[in-house]
């Protein structure tokens, strides 16, 4: 099977926390990547003061790409309100990157407008702010004119920016702000946001909506679930299917708890979901001790060697607590799936092994 899945592991082996998200950009979806971030940030001390900061550049970084792309993209007949967004922290950096479909012609315009806000030091921002929220004459939109003030303001660093080829029409205009604890600048050397750059195109190359690295806990899962319940509401006319995926993300979580491998007292893993023509693969990926690896597959080929009507069974079964071999997690798995379930195991140089499941829905 593809395992792309540890590859994206092992590209942010050093994140504390990071979410890639290429999908719909509506305030659900924005409200709950904030509750995720703002989660992240609990049990961090340097970040206390900066919390506040970030659930703000996170939601205007949003609406940046809802004011410069909406109706691009729509006269592209993509999906309204589509976008790239991310969020990661390590090396001590907070970074959020964000991208959009602009038109051509109103390139120059932004290009300028990002130019005067990066040139300018705090005082002079806030000036341009009352001014521009006085005269409204920076920008065509008024508010994104504002938006990226604000953002330079709160961040207090340059914002990092490309313009990306799209077609004769179009360009994707990506966006990237960092933030450190107690305001420290940083200075920027492009490297950061070609890297984001590359990570949207590997998402769009692999049909990826959403990719999460992190401790997995209830808390963190729910605004993950959220915003699949979104896209899914989008995609699938039918609440079935809409139901399967849901449920078995529920109990890929639930594995990750059972099994993953507890580092600096969190248990780390990965989630994936891909959106393949009218179906959904999910795949999760952790760390497992080695004494696992061989139930794991034997219970997974067991289950993938049952009929539909044998794990029904063999749930209701679990459900008696009368089976005692096999987790009830994977067995609902298996039932709601629309095809054998997917696994690999990948020995590291550390001689640990990274367990990968993925399923279709």
């Amino acid at each position: 099977m593809d395992n792309s899945t540890f590859s994206f592991f092992e590209k942010f082996s050093q994140d504390n926390f990071c979410m890639l998200y290429d999908g719909n950009i509506v305030d659900d979806v924005t409200d709950k990547i904030i509750d995720l971030s703002e989660y992240h940030f609990e049990n961090q001390e340097d970040y206390d003061q900066s919390r506040k900061k970030v659930s703000f550049l996170l939601a205007e970084c949003f609406q940046n790409i809802i004011r410069h792309g909406g109706s691009s993209i729509q006269e592209t007949n993509k999906k309204s309100e589509t976008g790239f967004f991310l969020t990661r922290n390590f090396d001590n950096t907070y970074f959020i990157t964000s991208g959009n479909l602009i038109k051509n012609e109103k390139v120059h315009n932004l290009k300028a407008q990002l130019e005067k806000v990066n040139s300018l030091d705090k005082e002079n921002l806030k000036a341009l702010y009352l001014e521009v929220l006085q005269n409204k004459e920076f920008s065509e939109k008024g508010g994104a004119g504002l938006g990226l003030i604000e953002i330079a303001r709160k961040s207090g660093q340059k914002i990092e920016y490309l313009f990306v080829d799209y077609n004769d029409d179009f360009s994707i205009f990506y966006s990237q702000v960092m933030l450190k604890p107690k305001n420290q600048f940083i200075e920027n050397s492009g490297y950061h946001i070609i890297q984001s750059i590359e990570f949207h195109r590997k998402m769009m190359m692999e049909n990826i909506l959403l990719i999460q690295r992190g401790g997995f806990s209830r808390s963190s899962v729910l605004p993950i679930l959220e915003i699949l319940k979104k896209n899914l509401s989008g995609i699938f006319l039918l609440s079935h299917p809409r139901r399967e995926a849901y449920h078995i993300l529920v109990e890929l979580i639930q594995n990750i708890g059972k099994y993953a491998v507890e580092e600096m007292g969190k248990k780390a893993g990965i989630f994936i979901i891909r959106k393949i023509a009218n179906n959904f693969i999910i795949s999760a990926g952790n760390y497992v001790k080695e004494i696992h690896i061989e139930p794991l597959k034997k219970q997974i080929d067991f289950l993938n060697s049952l009929s539909e009507k044998e794990l029904k069974a063999k749930y209701l079964s679990a459900l008696n607590e009368e089976e005692k071999q096999i987790r009830i997690e994977l067995i609902d798995i298996a039932r709601r799936s629309n095809a054998p379930i997917q696994y690999n195991f990948t020995e590291t140089n550390f001689g640990r092994h990274f367990f990968t499941i993925s399923v279709e829905v």
